[in-house]
């Protein structure tokens, strides 16, 4: 048996991904994995959206093949992205997505990760005008307002153009098309998750 002590030494040694592995091993390498995830620095990224570099990490400034993730909620092209080194080698995708998720916009909203899908790949959204309409939800966040209500991100394409939009789970029209409640990443290590409770 392996000291309790000696598993944080472990995983700093290997890779985001087998880190990852690690926590379903036993408790002792859960508790490890969350005390050393608590350690790590949190280098602080920034997306772009031109004069892209696809060879040059954003978070630790290494050069070599990378990785592009793009802002999920950035539709309008040029898309704002983040590079980084690919996930199977590095952190870095781990914390660009933690330093994107940490702002909040102008509006005070802030962007919350989920790890479950909750919607088909289309749904019916209520319009402005009375009608509905198809659209694509994004598939991995949801929108938290300053009062803590969460919001699905839409977008559509109507007569060759691109529409976007946020609506509110409670909405009786979206509420019916919910698959599942989401499940929101609280924790720092990506494994502690809460279900909503105002659905």
């Amino acid at each position: 048996m392996v000291p309790a002590c000696i598993i944080p030494i472990i995983i700093s040694f290997v890779d985001f991904s087998t880190a990852l592995r690690a926590r379903v091993v036993n408790t002792v390498y859960l508790t490890g994995w969350k005390y050393y995830a608590t350690m790590l620095p949190s280098p602080d990224c920034f997306p772009s959206r031109t004069m892209i570099n696809t060879k040059h990490c954003m978070v630790c400034n290494r050069t070599g093949e990378m990785e592009i993730t793009r802002v999920p909620w950035s539709n309008f092209p040029p898309h704002s992205v983040f590079v980084h080194c690919p996930r199977v080698e590095s952190y870095c995708k781990y914390h660009a997505l933690r330093s994107m998720i940490r702002r909040k916009t102008h509006h005070g909203s802030v962007y919350r990760i989920i790890i479950n899908n909750i919607f088909d790949t289309t749904i019916e959204i209520p319009r402005s005008n009375g009608t509905t309409t198809l659209a694509k939800p994004s598939k991995h966040f949801l929108v938290q307002k300053k009062d803590g209500q969460l919001f699905i991100h839409v977008t559509w394409v109507e007569d060759g153009e691109l529409f976007e939009k946020c609506i509110s789970l409670n909405n009786s029209l979206i509420h019916d098309q919910l698959l599942r409640r989401p499940e929101i990443i609280t924790g720092l290590w990506g494994n502690e998750s809460k279900k909503t409770h105002d659905l």
